[in-house]
């Protein structure tokens, strides 16, 4: 059966180990895949793959610790074949889905929308996807759309508070 997008959204802020990620998927093992602050977890036969980021990029500084604590920042979910995994079988909120184009995810978030993407990235080499983005549960969540003007990947996440602080919004 697959999971409630409300036990996604349960994880954020978490750390790895207290998240119960592992039980998430009948029992799948998580292996992090560390790169500098961050790291990554696919589950690419149930169409989810997640960023965890050391903690100064998660939660607010008075919250830490141990700086270098892997919490849950991001939950991509994936359309059938998109960076190859499986499509994310469960349900979005708001009554999103993969099949909706951009006219119809507008209409399902309202007036709470920011758009982007769509504009070339020299520094990548290739046309970002265009996508719109609300707020959701505290958390942001996002839709990108492929060549077709289809859902071809929902992300939740939250914001980084390192970029934040430098951008003077903390």
């Amino acid at each position: 059966m697959p999971l409630q997008f409300e036990q996604f959204v349960s994880c954020l802020r978490k750390p790895l180990e207290s998240c119960a990620i592992a039980g998430l998927f009948n029992g799948s093992t998580t292996t992090a895949e560390r790169a500098g602050h961050m790291a990554f977890v696919e589950f690419e036969p149930h169409g989810v793959s997640m960023i965890l980021k050391e903690a100064p990029w998660v939660i607010p500084a008075a919250e830490i610790v141990d700086p270098r604590t892997l919490y849950v920042a991001a939950f991509h979910f994936h359309s059938q074949g998109y960076e190859g995994y499986q499509q994310y079988a469960g349900t979005f909120p708001l009554g999103l889905s993969f099949a909706d184009d951009e006219k119809a995810v507008r209409q399902k978030l309202g007036l709470s929308v920011t758009a982007g993407g769509g504009n070339y990235n020299p520094l990548l080499g290739k046309k970002m996807s265009p996508w719109l983005r609300t707020e959701y549960q505290g958390a942001l969540l996002d839709a990108q759309f492929n060549g077709s003007g289809r859902v071809e990947l929902m992300t939740l996440f939250v914001e980084d508070l390192q970029q934040k602080a430098a951008e003077g919004k903390a």
